[in-house]
């Protein structure tokens, strides 16, 4: 039997998309996975969703919290899961069906411990207009680096506190930052491990929050030694 990896998913306002991300994670062939489904503190019907999939399959857990971000989200399914491996997916998002196989074959044959990292591709919903960058790759039919198609053994990101969770959006990289200046390897794969779907109210969309995020994380992880316990 392989070992155990957690798929952690942050919900917040996302009813109607959560089942979608939940089937794509369901549907992993050649793995042993538990999704840990955590609703941030919806208002709308997320967190009864999330109810109703754990009730009706075994291998999903759901989770509730206060409203804390994405980062504490994350970090809140992190201090609950039970896999030996974990990787993420947002709530709005789908994981093709050979993701999980494909990243623990790799992480499994590594000399050391290392965080994989796969591409992404883009999905756009009828009718909405996509912002520039995802234009672009959708005109030249490519695909771009996606943080948070990372897997890692779960010791592993946790040796590190996991999220820093005054980040609201740019947590991801962050994250890979201090992991690299611990020491652990960063590998990237060119396969795609994250289908991002595009609704026209997603984070890729403030591009200026994004750009704030990741100048503050490359400041504040610039020539900082770390090392995981």
């Amino acid at each position: 039997m392989e070992p155990l990896t957690s798929v952690i998913i942050p919900v917040w306002n996302r009813a109607d998309r959560l089942p979608e991300a939940v089937a794509s994670v369901l549907a992993q062939t050649g793995c042993e996975i538990e999704v840990i489904i955590v609703d941030d503190g919806s208002t709308d019907d997320s967190g009864a969703v999330a109810d109703a999939l754990a009730a009706r399959h075994d291998r999903v857990i759901a989770v509730h919290r206060e409203n804390g971000g994405p980062a504490a989200a994350r970090n809140t399914g992190l201090s609950g899961c039970s896999g030996v491996w974990v990787t993420f997916l947002d709530s709005d998002d789908l994981m093709p069906a050979d993701r999980v196989a494909q990243q623990l074959a790799i992480a499994s044959s590594a000399a050391q411990p290392a965080v994989l990292l796969g591409r992404q591709s883009f999905r756009v919903a009828t009718g909405i207009e996509p912002p520039p960058e995802v234009r672009k790759a959708l005109l030249t039919g490519g695909t771009h680096p996606y943080p948070m198609t990372m897997f890692l053994a779960t010791a592993t990101i946790r040796s590190i506190g996991g999220f820093d969770e005054s980040f609201a959006v740019g947590e991801d990289l962050d994250l890979l930052m201090r992991l690299q200046r611990g020491g652990v390897p960063i590998v990237q794969h060119e396969n795609v491990w994250t289908v991002r779907r595009v609704f026209g109210d997603n984070l890729v969309y403030d591009s200026d929050a994004l750009t704030r995020a990741t100048v503050r994380a490359i400041r504040r992880n610039r020539s900082r030694p770390e090392h995981p316990q």
